[in-house]
């Protein structure tokens, strides 16, 4: 028995401890799952695949070797037996041969994960190794994932990997899922699944003969049975990251309109809001704080004096201190009060804000709340000042104490903007983006300069005029903000978008690229995030050489910008329209990044039966596309309401929110 126990312990042995015996071994499979699911069956182990290993004795003095550290070993070792291109057209990691199923390299490997962070993957070339170094370059964990091919199971929880399935109970398999097998030695073994097709399995494998890197397995009533590799049953499975839908049911007459705001402060305190009508003529708002699959519904506090609300934004300084801004507070048909809500979780005051005092009575509309990190936050609309001229807001708290101020016109012009869009990096740079209606339009720039407010010209095209609303902003640094402006060339058509950055009364148009099978000069962009000052994202829409619009999408900041051409889901139509942001190209703020460096882009591809709304999430450069699938059976696609990514040391994710009936609502999680 010594023989077949010393089989697999190189392939377990990928996480050792410093001076630890190492008398393990084991097999690990993974496959990867996006929105929708599919059943697979996992098979066992051929015999092929089964050597022998001696003890392993892991040394100090190597526990740390660096990825870069040249390893050698016997036969072939470290040669590689399959690239990241995996079947079913999965992008893997490359996989290498140990050289021998007995030998124990005592090098291990260094993986950089998308947030720049250096994490070891294993022992060259070790089974768990690969899994490792395929969830930690994916993002999908950010530490290393310990165990044999027999512990990944019981040990997926430690990294924040919760989706798991036993044997018997397994209702789908996907692509980058992991199966945890025990085996005729001590260890089990692990694997990943690259490709499904029905019942079919493909596996791919480390530390196997050349000829066994690939395995296959059967998928039927919860259980997966391997094709040879006799006396490996599957413990179960620990599904890759996915995006989880949850229906959410709303009073009476249903949604009032696709606004459904979303922010969160972390993985696990997050604020939504959808609008409603309680009864016919009437508005109301559903307030639900939560996160993953667990949302509660929080009661708005309603003064008495109002008769109908819309939550236009929502937005968080911390899991503590969190706003809604109520975008029409109506105390009749013709009077709108400014409100906010502040709190968390089911604790909620109402606040009706100041406006400056030049403002009348009922004369105020919010459209946009930000919050700085851990401190206050602006609200920013529009109020009517005693001539019953309109102007813009800003106000500046939290809680019950509130500082208005008026939107000045910018220099060369003599009328103030009305304020559609907000963002604050920190106390002291916050910009919001406003509109000054009537002849030609002109997009206006307020930032924040100490205690005061200072207005500049959006640097647009002469003759060109700003739409109504007139975009979205994000700041990145202190003195560092983007703005993606709405507009359209003198005339009313066409449409035409552009990106500004800068700060205070410095700001500069950038020059955008498109992907080479665009147009040049095409590129229209509707959204801006950013990660890092120096990880941002601009997305909307950009016109193919074919003629049709496809998504744009572009990383880096300031004016330095770098186009990707995204692919799209299988079933998109050849020559069909796609692009982010809403059909209309300018609905919603559909890009959000989490200071990890995991972002997300919402928007819509044509397929044979319709629209379909596309979300393609990652840590660039690496980026995955998902087709959003209706919550329920026989509803409609949805149209998407808000998202909002965010991070902690531990974990990333990103909250979305859809309207895809008249009487639900969507919360989608992921990729967790």
């Amino acid at each position: 028995m010594r023989s077949r126990f010393r089989l697999l312990e190189a392939c377990f042995a990928a996480i050792g401890g410093e001076g630890m015996f190492i008398r393990r071994a084991g097999w690990l499979a993974v496959a990867f799952v996006g929105l929708s699911m599919v059943s697979v069956a996992v098979p066992l182990l051929p015999a092929a695949a089964v050597t022998s290993h001696s003890p392993l004795v892991v040394r100090s003095d190597m526990r740390h070797a660096p990825a870069t550290t040249t390893c050698t070993g016997p036969g072939d070792f470290g040669t590689q037996y399959l690239s990241s291109a995996w079947p079913g057209g999965f992008t893997g990691v490359p996989v290498h041969s140990n050289g021998s199923a007995t030998y124990s390299s005592n090098c291990y490997n260094y993986v950089t994960t998308p947030s720049g962070k250096s994490v070891k993957s294993g022992m060259e070339w070790q089974c768990v190794e690969l899994v490792n170094r395929l969830y930690l370059t994916r993002g999908w964990i950010s530490t290393t994932w310990n165990g044999d091919g027999d512990q990944l199971y019981s040990t997926a929880p430690s990294v924040g990997l919760t989706n798991e399935e036993k044997q018997g109970s397994i209702t789908y398999l996907a692509p980058g899922d992991v199966i945890s097998f025990n085996g005729p030695i001590a260890g089990g073994h692990a694997a990943v699944v690259s490709k499904v097709s029905g019942s079919s399995i493909t596996l791919v494998n480390q530390n196997t003969p050349s000829s066994s890197t690939l395995s296959t397995a059967t998928f039927s009533n919860g259980n997966l049975v391997m094709n040879g590799w006799k006396g490996y049953t599957p413990i179960g499975v620990i599904h890759a990251p996915s995006w989880i839908q949850t229906q959410i049911s709303l009073p009476s007459q249903g949604l009032l309109n696709e606004q459904a705001p979303v922010a969160c402060a972390s993985p696990t305190a997050c604020l939504a809001a959808f609008n409603y009508q309680p009864d016919p003529g009437a508005e109301s708002a559903q307030l639900l704080w939560g996160h993953g699959t667990s949302w509660s519904p929080v009661p708005v506090p309603e003064p008495s004096h109002t008769n109908s609300i819309d939550v236009f934004s929502v937005a968080c300084a911390s899991s503590q201190r969190c706003v809604a801004a109520v975008g029409f507070n109506r105390t009749s048909p013709y009077a709108s009060e400014t409100m906010l809500l502040s709190g968390s979780g089911a604790t909620w005051t109402a606040h009706n804000l100041p406006v400056p005092g030049n403002g009348g009575a009922g004369s105020g509309i919010l459209n946009s709340v930000t919050c700085a990190p851990g401190g206050k936050c602006l609200a920013v609309g529009d109020y009517i000042d005693r001539s019953g001229s309109t102007q813009g807001l800003l106000v500046w708290g939290y809680g019950s104490t509130w500082t208005p101020s008026e939107a000045l016109p910018a220099p060369g012009t003599s009328v103030g903007p009305q304020l559609w869009s907000a963002a604050c990096e920190s106390a002291g740079t916050c910009v919001a983006l406003g509109y000054v209606p009537g002849g030609n339009g002109e997009a206006v720039l307020v930032s924040r300069e100490g205690s005061s407010w200072t207005s500049a010209a959006a640097p647009i095209p002469a003759g060109d005029d700003a739409a109504d609303p007139p975009g979205q902003v994000v700041c990145a640094a202190a003195g560092s903000c983007l703005a993606a402006v709405y507009g359209a060339k003198s005339g009313g058509a066409p449409f035409v978008n552009w990106l500004e950055s800068g700060y205070g009364q410095s700001w500069t148009r950038a020059k955008l690229p498109v992907p080479s099978n665009g147009k040049a000069g095409s590129a229209f962009p509707i959204s801006v995030a950013c990660a890092t000052s120096s990880h941002c994202l601009a997305v909307g829409q950009y016109t193919a050489s074919s003629g049709q619009t496809a998504p744009l999408l572009l990383t880096g900041h300031g004016t330095a910008w770098t186009p990707t051409e995204v692919p799209l889901p299988a079933d998109a139509t050849t020559g069909g329209n796609a692009g982010f942001g809403g059909t209309s190209g300018l609905d919603g703020a559909p890009a959000s990044c989490a200071a990890s460096g995991l972002c997300a882009v919402l928007g819509y591809y044509t397929t044979s039966s319709g629209i379909r709304d596309l979300l393609v999430w990652g840590y660039n450069p690496s980026w995955s596309t998902v087709a959003l699938s209706p919550a329920s059976a026989g509803s409609a696609y949805p149209d998407f309401g808000g998202m909002a990514c965010t991070s902690s040391p531990a974990t990333s994710a990103c909250a979305i929110t859809e309207t895809p009936t008249a009487a639900d609502g969507t919360m989608i999680w992921g990729p967790g």
